[in-house]
C-alpha cells in the first residue's frame, strides 16, 4: 500500500464484476486510494476466454478497459490468489479499509482439471442469465441449433429448466474427468471411465460449450463486513447489472470515513509483460482461421486442435 494512500480497497474477483468495481472506483475517488486486485487465476483474462461469442469489438472493448485500469498505479493486480486458503477473508478485512468479493455466483464451482481454463468453458449461471436477457451477458451463451454443451457432474433437477429449452445441452456425471482439449470449436472433455469388462477406457465427450459443476445449495460464508459484487450477491435472472452493483460498492467504499489499514503481505504473482490487447488479437487472429472449418469436420478440427 502506497504510504499517502488513505484506503485500501481489496477486490477478489477479475471478472466482469470485479473490473467494474475497479473501474467505478477509480472513477469516483477523490482521494489517496489503493486498490489490490486479487484474483485466484494467474491473469485477469476470464472475459477475454469467451472466444468470438460476444463479438470481436466487444472482446477488443474489454482488452482496452483492463488495459486502461491495469496501467493505473493506484491498482496492484495479483494472480494466483487464492482468498480463503492463501489469506482468510477475516484477515483480508483485518489488513484492509474494505474489502469487495466480486467472485460470481456461489453455486457455480471451480474446475480442477487441466484446460478448466480455456476458452468455452463456461457456467450454467451465465447460459441461464444470457437466456434470460440479462444485461451482465453479450450473447445467447449457446446456439441450440448449431453447438453442443456439456454440463459437468450436474443433477437432472439442477438443469431440467435448460433441457427443455436447450436439447443440446448434455450431462456428464458419474465419470472420472481428466481434463479439457482441443479448442474454440473443436472441443471436448475427456473421461476416463469402466466398461463392461471391469477395464479403465478414455474417451472424449464432444463439447463445444462446457458448463463447470453447478451446486444450487453452495454458499460463500463471507464476513458480514465484506462487500458483495456481482452474481456474489444478486441473482442475475432478476435484473440488475455489474455496472449498477459497482456504483452502489463504489460509493459505499468511498463514502464511509478512512479506516486505517495495516496493507497485505506479498501474495501470489504478477502480471510481467502480459498486454490484454496484444492477446486479443492472438486469439480474434486464431479465431478467424479455424471459423472457416466446417463443424461436420468436428473429428478432424480436434485432431489438429493445439490444446488452449
Amino acid at each position: 500500500m502506497p504510504a499517502s494512500a488513505e484506503r485500501l480497497v481489496a477486490v477478489v474477483g477479475a471478472g466482469p464484476a470485479g473490473l467494474a468495481v475497479v473501474e467505478a472506483l477509480l472513477a469516483r475517488s477523490t482521494s489517496s486510494l489503493a486498490v489490490a486486485w486479487l484474483e485466484r487465476s494467474p491473469r485477469p483474462d476470464a472475459m477475454l476466454r469467451h472466444g468470438p461469442a460476444p463479438g470481436p469489438a466487444v472482446l477488443r472493448g474489454v482488452a482496452h478497459r483492463l488495459a486502461a485500469v491495469l496501467a493505473d498505479p493506484r491498482v496492484r493486480f495479483r494472480g494466483n490468489v487464492s482468498v480463503g486458503t492463501d489469506l482468510s477473508w477475516n484477515e483480508l478485512c483485518d489488513r484492509c479499509t474494505a474489502v469487495v468479493a466480486a467472485t460470481g455466483a456461489p453455486a457455480d464451482r471451480p474446475l480442477a482439471i487441466p484446460g478448466a481454463d480455456a476458452v468455452g468453458v463456461g457456467t450454467l449461471t451465465y447460459l441461464r442469465a444470457a437466456r434470460a436477457g440479462s444485461a451482465d451477458t453479450y450473447t445467447p451463451a449457446i446456439d441450440p441449433v448449431v453447438d453442443t454443451a456439456v454440463a459437468l457432474e450436474p443433477t437432472a433437477a439442477d438443469v431440467s429448466d435448460l433441457l427443455a429449452e436447450v436439447p443440446r445441452v448434455e450431462l456428464l456425471a458419474g465419470v472420472e474427468l481428466v481434463g479439457i482439449v482441443g479448442r474454440n470449436r473443436a472441443r471436448a472433455v475427456r473421461v476416463a471411465e469402466r466398461g463392461p469388462d471391469g477395464r479403465l477406457h478414455i474417451r472424449d465427450q464432444r463439447a463445444q460449450l462446457v458448463l463447470r459443476p453447478h451446486d444450487p445449495g453452495a454458499g460463500d460464508a463471507l464476513p458480514a463486513d465484506v462487500l458483495r459484487a456481482g452474481w456474489a450477491g444478486r441473482d442475475p435472472v432478476a435484473g440488475g447489472s455489474h455496472r449498477e452493483d459497482a456504483a452502489a460498492v463504489a460509493d459505499a467504499v468511498l463514502g464511509a470515513d478512512p479506516v486505517p489499514a495495516a496493507g497485505l503481505p506479498d501474495l501470489g504473482t504478477g502480471l510481467g509483460s502480459w498486454d490484454p490487447i496484444a492477446e486479443v488479437k492472438t486469439l480474434l487472429a486464431r479465431f478467424a482461421g479455424e471459423g472457416t472449418r466446417p463443424l461436420a469436420d468436428y473429428d478432424a478440427l480436434l485432431a489438429d486442435a493445439d490444446d488452449d
